[in-house]
């Protein structure tokens, strides 16, 4: 079955970073661009400014559970 992760962590202050591993066919680089970040299908991230953990978290949700997982 597909695999990815999501590593969610405050940066400082204002900014949560999500970092995002995948090996099979999950294209991560495309669920973090949707989130305004960058990289490939096996190793990309983002930052979002002004932002919870939690909300981060929930829009980061959002993106991959309509996918189901391709």
């Amino acid at each position: 079955s597909p695999n990815a992760s999501f590593a969610i962590g405050k940066i400082d202050d204002e900014i949560i970073g999500i970092s995002a591993r995948s090996k099979e066919e999950i294209d991560v680089g495309e669920i973090m661009r949707l989130l305004s970040g960058g990289g490939n299908a096996h190793s990309a991230a983002t930052q979002l400014e002004n932002t919870t953990i939690d909300s981060a978290k929930t829009k980061l949700l959002t993106l991959v559970k309509p996918k189901n997982l391709k």
